[in-house]
């Protein structure tokens, strides 16, 4: 599965369980879309999807703001 599928399925998992809104799930999309290289070096080293999930609450929650700006 692609790096692009597992943050899809990561986004839909964390929207089905009420834990980010549709806009935080828009912000990371327009990433994905931007091929936005910060955000790809901070979620590259992923393994699993657990792992992604927590990278991507992270960016959202503005631990990691060099990414969203």
């Amino acid at each position: 599965m692609s790096l692009e599928s597992q943050v899809l399925l990561a986004l839909w998992k964390l929207y089905q369980q009420n834990q980010i809104s549709m806009e935080q799930k828009g912000c990371i999309k327009d990433l994905l879309i931007r091929k936005d290289y910060n955000f790809y070096s901070a979620i590259n080293d992923c393994q699993k999807l657990d792992q992604l999930e927590e990278k991507l609450l992270d960016i959202l929650n503005c631990k990691d703001l060099q990414i969203l700006f």
